[in-house]
C-alpha cells in the first residue's frame, strides 16, 4: 500500500491530545521516520541505478532512473541536495544522449534551487553548464561557467581532489576552442598534476588529459613534447595489453616473465 507523507501526518495527528505539543512532536517523528526513510531509500536506489547505467554508457536507462529519483525526491520533500543530485544525474544522461540543450536546463535547474545545497554539491552542476554550452558552441558562456567553478573549487575542495582536474580541463577546453592556446596550456598541465597525484599515472582521466595536452602542444608547435606524451600513451596501452614496449600494438611480442620460476 502506498502511503504519502501528507497522509501519514494526518493519521498521526488525528486523536492526539492538544495539551501536550512536545508529545505530539515526538509521536510524529516516530511515526514518520519509516515513511521518510523508505522514500529516501527509493530515491537512493534510483540514483544509484542511474549512475550505474551512466557508467555503462546506457543513456536512456540512466535518464529513466534519474527521472524516477527526481520524482521520489520531490514527492517526499527531501532536501535540495537530494534534488540537485537527481537533476545533475539527469543532465549527465542527456549529455551522454547528445541533447546538450536539455542537459543545460537540468543543470541550471539544480543551480536555481533555493535554499541552495552546499557548494560542493553544486559544483558538478556548474561544470555541467560549462560542458553543455561548450558543446553548443557558446564559448564565452562556457569560459564564464568554468571560471566560476574554478573559484568555487578553491573554496570547497582540497588541492588534490580529482574533481579539480575536471574543472581545469573544462576551462582549458573553453580557452582552446577560442584559440587561446597559451591560456589553455597551464590549465591542462595543472589538471595532469592533480590527476596523477590523486588517481595514479596510469588512470583513465590521466590518459585523457595526456591526449588533450599532446594535441595542444601540437597546435603550439611544440612537437617534441607532444611526441613524448604520445609515446607515454602508447607505453600505457601496451602495458595494459601485456606487450613489451615498442612491441607493435596487438601484433607485438607478449611481455616476458622476468622474475625467475613461477611460484605455484
Amino acid at each position: 500500500m502506498k502511503l504519502s507523507v501528507r497522509g501519514a501526518v494526518r493519521g498521526a495527528v488525528r486523536g492526539l491530545p492538544a495539551a501536550a505539543p512536545w508529545r505530539v512532536s515526538v509521536c510524529l517523528c516516530l511515526l514518520l521516520a519509516p515513511v521518510l526513510f523508505g522514500q529516501e531509500s527509493l530515491w537512493r536506489a534510483n540514483l544509484d541505478a542511474g549512475r550505474a547505467a551512466l557508467s555503462d554508457g546506457k543513456a536512456a536507462e540512466a535518464e529513466t532512473s534519474f527521472e524516477a529519483s527526481l520524482k521520489s525526491a520531490r514527492s517526499a520533500g527531501l532536501a535540495n541536495a537530494n534534488v540537485a543530485a537527481s537533476l545533475i544525474g539527469l543532465g549527465d544522461a542527456r549529455m551522454l544522449a547528445g541533447r546538450a540543450a536539455e542537459a543545460e536546463q537540468s543543470y541550471r535547474e539544480a543551480l536555481a534551487l533555493r535554499p541552495q545545497p552546499d557548494v560542493k554539491a553544486l559544483l558538478p552542476a556548474l561544470r555541467g553548464v560549462g560542458r553543455a554550452v561548450l558543446t553548443q558552441g557558446r564559448l564565452a558562456e562556457a569560459e564564464e561557467a568554468y571560471v566560476r567553478a574554478l573559484e568555487l573549487d578553491e573554496e570547497a575542495l582540497r588541492p588534490d581532489d580529482p574533481a579539480r582536474g575536471l574543472t581545469l580541463k573544462g576551462l582549458a577546453s573553453a580557452y582552446e576552442a577560442q584559440g587561446k592556446y597559451a591560456a589553455a596550456q597551464p590549465l591542462y598541465e595543472s589538471a595532469l598534476e592533480v590527476e596523477e597525484k590523486a588517481l595514479g599515472p596510469d588512470s583513465g582521466p590521466v590518459a585523457e588529459t595526456l591526449l588533450q595536452l599532446a594535441s595542444l602542444y601540437g597546435r603550439l608547435g611544440r612537437f617534441v613534447e607532444a611526441n613524448a606524451l604520445m609515446g607515454r600513451l602508447v607505453e600505457q596501452a601496451e602495458a595494459r595489453e601485456g606487450l613489451e614496449p615498442g612491441g607493435g600494438g596487438r601484433g607485438g611480442a607478449p611481455r616476458q616473465d622476468r622474475g625467475g620460476p613461477r611460484r605455484l
